[in-house]
């Protein structure tokens, strides 16, 4: 990394919670001391099970040391924990990871360590200027360098900007900078280079864009063999705890146009971007992901996260993975029938010839609202109809579906079964809670070929979801 122009810190504390970098809200970080400083004297009192650690891996250590010590500051109590952050190198020990990365880089982090998000909401804790970092001799007319490689929310951010959030066009020009990184345009001595202003290089100067900053966010991490669930509540709480105790943190924010646009600008950057597991590559599918939105997603796992959140997430990497590697995605949910006169349990809500569908997910899933009872034979049954109809002219094709039952008498499933048999559409079921294994849905599984798995942890949901592109 460059070294800083000037040596200090130029993040703010943030009191929004944001999915996709998007909202930005600053406040100044003895705010958020200040209210909590009230509660310590009574918080560690109440420290009935002891003291707990939380590792914080990050990609930006001098900031996370400050928010580190902001949260240390407030004496926060979790589960009747009192509970400390402290820095770590290792990801893959890590409660939270704090990062100022774009979404496909913090997922690619994380796969790496074999990690996973616990929630879908990514609060931010602080926020950096976005600008030019400009050389003394540079003229008004030099070009301007573009960091995809190390900085690409900075990147997409400054495009859009300068394209006038031609998203298409700041797309095309940034693939030209795919492998540029900060060191590499100081090294050759670029005259202008897009940064924010905590990472302003030595020898230049910045120059903020108004209206234009980045976030680091708090990505709470899932409970792993050496992560236990207690450092997992705490690190979903490490996050929202800025947003909670802080007075200003429920006043929305209007979102500027630059913003919008950088976060198409990302997500188009990553079709272009290598699959990681080439062995899984071999014989991709179309997949049509199906979830149960009934009453019983709303449960929650042995390790503390909220099913829906945990399916959420699962999906959405599910669906960035199928466009990476440039295969179709869809997305179905289903309950009982919510509304008067109608009686279909099952949405098709996404699919298969859905434009940009990985960014659709997210925003689908994120607007879905839970109720009812699983009618999950009838969904399971017209998702194999669909997949059928889809496999005769595109090829190989799964359903993926992630339920909590069955509470349905429905008795068509054997027939799609077969037609799914006859066209080589396989079923991959994962059912999650506590309730005795769905046999019915396990069977028709097993009989096209698929999988079925019965996951009681958040990090079990996770590895049966991702398990399905193998």
């Amino acid at each position: 990394m460059a070294k800083h122009s000037d040596g200090k810190n130029n993040y703010r504390l943030s009191p929004s919670v944001i999915a996709i970098a998007i909202v930005i809200v600053l406040v100044a970080a003895g705010v958020f001391l200040w209210t909590q400083a009230k509660r310590e004297d009574s918080a560690k009192s109440s420290c009935i099970n002891g003291n707990l650690t939380l590792p914080i891996a990050t990609n930006n250590k001098e900031v996370a040391s400050q928010i580190i010590d902001a949260y240390n500051s407030s004496g926060r109590v979790t589960r009747d924990y009192c509970v400390r952050a402290e820095l770590t190198d290792s990801v893959a020990h890590a409660g939270v990871y704090l990062s100022d990365e774009s979404d496909h880089q913090v997922n690619q982090v994380l796969s790496a360590e074999k990690r996973s998000p616990a929630t879908l909401e990514w609060p931010t804790v602080a926020t950096d200027q976005v600008g030019i970092a400009r050389r003394e001799d540079a003229t008004e007319d030099a070009p301007v360098t573009y960091p995809v490689k190390s900085d690409a929310v900075s990147s997409a951010l400054v495009a859009a900007f300068t394209h006038n959030n031609d998203a298409s066009a700041a797309t095309k020009m940034l693939r030209d900078f795919s492998e540029t990184t900060i060191d590499s345009a100081v090294a050759q001595s670029a005259p202008k280079i897009v940064v924010s202003k905590s990472e302003t290089p030595q020898g230049y100067s910045f120059e903020e864009i108004q209206n234009l900053s980045k976030p680091l966010r708090a990505v709470a991490l899932n409970p792993t063999d050496s992560v236990n669930e207690e450092v997992v509540r705490a690190g979903a709480d490490f996050g929202t705890a800025i947003a909670a105790n802080t007075p200003d943190a429920q006043k929305p924010q209007k979102l500027s146009q630059e913003v919008a646009t950088a976060a198409e600008i990302l997500a188009s950057l990553t079709d272009s971007s290598p699959a990681v597991d080439s062995q899984s590559n071999q014989s991709p599918r179309d997949i049509l992901m199906l979830l149960d939105t009934s009453e019983y997603i709303n449960g929650v796992s042995t390790d503390g996260i909220r099913w829906f959140d945990a399916a959420s997430h699962g999906l959405i990497n599910l669906a960035q993975k199928q466009e990476e590697r440039g295969k179709a995605i869809g997305l179905w949910n289903y309950s009982s029938p919510l509304t008067p006169g109608i009686t279909q349990g099952w949405r098709s809500n996404l699919n298969f010839d859905t434009l940009d569908a990985a960014r659709q997910v997210k925003d689908v899933l994120g607007n879905f609202g839970t109720g009812g009872q699983p009618q999950t034979l009838a969904a399971t049954s017209a998702a194999l109809n669909y997949a059928v109809e889809h496999a005769q002219h595109a090829g190989n094709t799964s359903v993926v579906i992630v339920f909590t039952g069955t509470n349905d008498s429905f008795t068509g499933l054997a027939e799609s079964v077969r037609k799914a048999q006859e066209s080589h559409v396989s079923l991959h079921a994962i059912q999650i809670g506590d309730g005795q294994d769905d046999t019915n849905i396990a069977q028709a599984a097993k009989d096209t070929n698929g999988s079925y798995v019965h996951a009681t942890s958040a990090a079990e949901l996770d590895r049966a979801i991702a398990s399905t592109t193998k």
